[in-house]
């Protein structure tokens, strides 16, 4: 293990930024899920993938307050006249180039289901909810860019083959049956 933090439960305070900051609708098991942990990060890297590389990890499930909050500047940039990102709200950052997010229009609640978001580049559909995801996060450990697995175009990426082809050395109970687009 290269990195963690565990965060206490989000109390009244942290859950009352993130309402107000949601128009007062939190994505379904969000609350839930921050009442007990408000967020954690874990970066691993093993060598014991048989296949000569090192395979990596990460989870930065964010603190609740931060995650409706204003991301300009780091998502979307008002200056370069470049607003296509400004309703993504990351919820996981798990590299420095990705993340998981919600989608929240201005003036509106968030949605229900979670994106692939690349910074700059593209957002990506999924069929899945924040449960959805916590429960598929926690079985793959955070492998490096599993989260593809999920998303209809993405199924033939090479992130998505070498997650296919390598967790299985590392966790042999993982269901890969877990990890398909909807």
């Amino acid at each position: 293990m290269t990195r963690k933090e565990i965060r206490p439960p989000g109390g009244p305070a942290e859950l009352g930024t993130a309402l107000s900051y949601a128009s007062y609708e939190l994505p379904a098991g969000v609350e839930d899920f921050y009442s007990e942990l408000n967020g954690f990060e874990v970066a691993w890297r093993s060598d014991r993938t048989g296949y000569g590389q090192p395979a990596e990890g990460s989870i930065n499930l964010l603190p609740v307050q931060r995650i409706f909050g204003d991301w300009r500047g780091t998502v979307w940039f008002e200056s370069a006249g470049d607003e296509r990102f400004r309703d993504v709200k990351p919820f996981d950052l798990f590299q420095p180039e990705a993340c998981m997010a919600f989608r929240q229009p201005p003036d509106e609640s968030p949605e229900d289901h979670v994106q692939l978001h690349v910074f700059g580049e593209e957002v990506t559909a999924t069929a899945y909810t924040f449960t959805d995801y916590v429960d598929r996060l926690l079985v793959s450990r955070g492998f490096s860019y599993w989260q593809t697995t999920l998303c209809d175009d993405a199924q033939e990426t090479p992130e998505a083959k070498r997650f296919r082809d390598r967790a299985p050395a590392l966790f042999p109970d993982i269901d890969l049956g877990l990890f398909v687009p909807r």
